[in-house]
């Protein structure tokens, strides 16, 4: 069908001219002739661009009479506007519930629709009428679709016309930038206005989602943001804070290092009380109360300085401007103990730590690096103990702790005599002082230690009770012991064991030990008591040797020089005489070699007894001589009797211990 406009004539065919005005343009109906009626929007002749007349549909039956005054878009605008009254059909309520359902979606009726048809406990005719009412319903919404569908295509087409117009409407600015705005503000006006509908449907969409965007930027804002208090200080913002207890604390900080300025200023500049105003700030511009207390002091007006406080086991000792002066200090005086070894770990026994801040910038505080390398190499009073442990004697407490028993006694005056008894728990002072920081060196070290062997006895017939004969000799094991040993100043203090290992298994001795009985019968035989008979008790010494003349303990001429020559045994009688006739016994197991008269020493006996060992028995009583040469004896049997052969003085014996042929004094061997 073509479409023409408004006054009948073919769209396409009248356009506006410049020398036309709005008036000319009545907006009126063609009466009878069936087709679609258009009003053609005209611009003012100022305003006029090459584009084509944009036709707007009419939606009303009733004739629209052009309103004097009012240009060609108001007219239409006014047209549209105020159509005649009617009735409420169904077409137009399914119009405006259309309008409603559409922001939800089409989807939403075919949802509802389906809904109602599974709602099987709803009574059949009551889902027979709800599915009719939703078809017709369905029925009015796509007709309305329909039509705004074709509505919204003319509208593109009407668009892209306009669009083609505007640049060379534009052009006739000629470079007036003035007028470029207002043509620009003419085309956007007019864009608008005949654009209206769909307009309306872009907002509809943009305004809501741009409103939740803000909603939810706002909102996000206060999850940002709390409230605070504001400090004011000193005629100034300090910053905000949680609360009032934030800068009583750090008020306090503030106070405790700015005193050691000694100053009555900084006492009276920290006397201030702030004032405090509630605020809405970002949590970011929260301070604690260590940060504000840098911003108190900053404020103070005192004369103070960005540097850095020593601190020693958290007492306050001096500031520094420059950190790493501070720690070369520290550094030198643990240099002697770093000796790169492995295992080494060497440290201050002290708590060394450095605080950035805001200090005093005064002599009696602020030191450069040699006054503090001067406090350091100083020492300080403080007493040391140790605790006595059991067995331990004054020279193993000096010991232990690097002094000499002079220096323990000088700082333990009560310890100086020897009848003061060391009990074990109570404490004795080993340093009056130390270095003003001491150094702690821990090593891992290793040494080697014996490891004892046993000695496994077996019992033997033949040796008295209490002699022993060692048949092997043991050998003592080696382990390696890891320990960790510490070093205070140089002074080992202390050490712990982490380590043992087994580097060579102890070898164990084997050595008989002698159950016979130490009382000899007079038949020359061992027995528990006496005979009727008579007998002996032998001694055996330490060395296993057997006292050769039982009944004879008194040594009346000893070993050595006597006369001007050596005299080289022992002469042994019996205490207030009666020597003659008393048994002499072998002193060890061995072989006779000699059983006769030799010369001085008239009868004699020499017994072998093996490993270079020989013993001589002289001045034996004539016909007494019980063994032969070449007989075995064991230690403690009879051969013989005391008597005064030979060159003799007196009855007695006298016996010698010759090893590898010289004498030696017999006494360390038999007693």
């Amino acid at each position: 069908m073509p479409r023409k406009g408004i006054d009948g004539v073919d769209f396409g065919a009248q356009n506006p001219t410049s020398a036309q005005s709005v008036q000319d343009f009545d907006i009126t109906r063609a009466p009878n002739s069936g087709e679609e009626l258009y009003g053609v929007v005209a611009l003012d002749s100022a305003d006029a661009w090459a584009a084509p007349s944009i036709p707007v549909p009419i939606e009303t039956e009733e004739a629209v009479t052009a309103t004097p005054g009012l240009t060609a878009s108001a007219q239409v605008g006014r047209s549209v506007r105020t159509k005649k009254s009617q009735p409420l059909s169904a077409q137009t309520l399914g119009a405006y519930l259309y309008a409603l359902l559409d922001q939800f979606g089409g989807t939403i009726l075919d949802a509802l629709e389906k809904l109602g048809r599974r709602l099987l406990f709803i009574p059949r005719f009551v889902g027979a009428a709800f599915s009719w009412a939703f078809r017709e319903l369905r029925k009015v919404v796509d007709k309305q679709r329909a039509q705004q569908k074709k509505q919204a295509k003319h509208e593109r087409g009407m668009l892209r016309r306009e669009l083609k117009g505007i640049r060379p409407y534009l052009k006739k600015a000629n470079g007036n930038t003035a007028d470029w705005f207002r043509r620009v503000g003419v085309v956007g006006r007019k864009l608008a206005e005949n654009h209206r509908a769909s307009v309306g449907r872009v907002l509809n969409v943009v305004l809501p989602v741009v409103a939740a965007v803000v909603l939810f930027a706002y909102m996000q804002s206060f999850n940002d943001q709390t409230y605070a208090l504001r400090v004011d200080y000193q005629d100034s913002t300090l910053g905000y804070i949680s609360s009032e207890a934030v800068f009583t604390q750090a008020q306090a900080l503030a106070e405790k290092r700015i005193v050691r300025a000694d100053t009555a200023a900084s006492a009276s500049a920290l006397s201030v009380r702030p004032t405090f105003k509630i605020e809405r700030v970002n949590i970011t511009d929260l301070q604690d109360a260590k940060t504000l207390s840098n911003a108190i002091i900053s404020d103070s007006g005192t004369n103070l300085t960005t540097a850095v406080g020593i601190y020693i086991d958290n007492d306050f000792l001096c500031s520094v401007k420059n950190r790493s002066d501070a720690e070369s200090v520290f550094d030198a005086i643990l240099a002697p103990y770093r000796t790169g070894e492995a295992g080494t770990f060497v440290d201050f026994v002290e708590d060394i730590r450095y605080q950035e801040g805001y200090y005093p910038d005064e002599s009696k505080t602020m030191w450069d690096a040699s006054a503090l390398a001067k406090k350091l190499a100083t020492q300080k009073a403080t007493a040391k103990y140790y605790t006595i442990q059991d067995k331990d004697t004054k020279w193993d407490i000096a010991r232990k702790n690097g002094l000499t028993i002079a220096q323990l006694e000088a700082l333990n005056p009560k310890y100086k005599s020897d009848k003061e008894i060391l009990y074990p728990g109570a404490k004795m002072v080993i340093s009056g002082k130390v270095n003003y920081i001491q150094v702690k060196q821990m090593k891992t070290e290793t040494r080697s230690v014996d490891v004892p062997f046993e000695t496994v006895y077996t019992n033997n017939a033949n040796l008295f009770k209490g002699q022993t004969k060692t048949i092997s000799n043991g050998q003592v094991g080696k382990e390696k012991v890891t320990e960790i040993v510490t070093y205070l100043d140089g002074a080992r203090v202390g050490v712990q064991e982490v380590e043992r290992e087994r580097v060579a298994e102890p070898v164990s001795a084997k050595v008989e030990k002698g159950i016979k009985s130490a009382y000899i019968s007079s038949s020359g035989g061992s027995s528990g008591s006496s005979s009727s008979g008579g007998g002996y008790s032998v001694t055996v010494s330490r060395s296993g040797f057997v006292w050769p003349a039982p009944s004879c303990h008194l040594v009346s001429s000893p070993y050595g020089y006597r006369w001007g020559r050596i005299h080289t045994g022992v002469d042994l009688v019996r205490a207030g005489g009666h020597s003659s006739g008393l048994p002499v016994v072998a002193s060890l197991d061995g072989t006779v070699e000699m059983a006769s008269w030799y010369a001085a020493y008239g009868n004699c006996i020499v017994i072998n007894h093996g490993g270079g060992y020989k013993t001589r028995y002289a001045h034996l009583l004539s016909g007494s001589m019980s063994v032969r040469v070449g007989q075995h004896v064991t230690a403690g049997q009879a051969i013989g009797r005391v008597g005064s052969t030979g060159r003799s003085s007196g009855p007695h014996l006298h016996f010698e211990v010759i090893v590898n042929g010289s004498t030696r004094n017999p006494l360390p061997y038999i007693r």
